[in-house]
């Protein structure tokens, strides 16, 4: 009986998973700050050089490192505009963040004003 036991699980017909591989983009061998800026409409405007087809997190971050406003890109060209709305955040000196798909991150401030 327990020789039976032992093989009828491994009789069983073994299901496949059809699991995609996770696309971390291609590798950043390049990432700067161009400018950045806050418009007329309070908006935080980041332009950035990058690495097209690579996979970016901008962010601004307050004086605790906390995020308070972000945004993921997959940069198309070598430059890239990236547009943060900061109309509800508090008057003051915050970063500008951008990170690579590998943890690698440059970090600028920017005025709310």
């Amino acid at each position: 009986m327990l020789v039976i036991g032992l093989l009828i699980p491994s009789c069983r017909k073994e299901e496949s998973l059809n699991i995609k591989p996770f696309d971390f983009g291609k590798t950043s061998t390049d990432m700067r700050f161009i400018t950045n800026s806050v418009n007329n409409n309070n908006n935080a405007v980041v332009t950035i050089g990058v690495t097209p087809g690579s996979k970016y997190s901008v962010q601004i971050t307050d004086i605790a490192g906390e995020s308070v406003a972000s945004k993921g890109l997959i940069a198309d060209e070598v430059v890239e505009i990236v547009t943060l709305e900061t109309k509800d955040l508090a008057k003051g000196v915050y970063d500008v963040v951008v990170i690579d798909i590998n943890g690698k991150e440059i970090k600028q401030p920017i005025n709310i004003k």
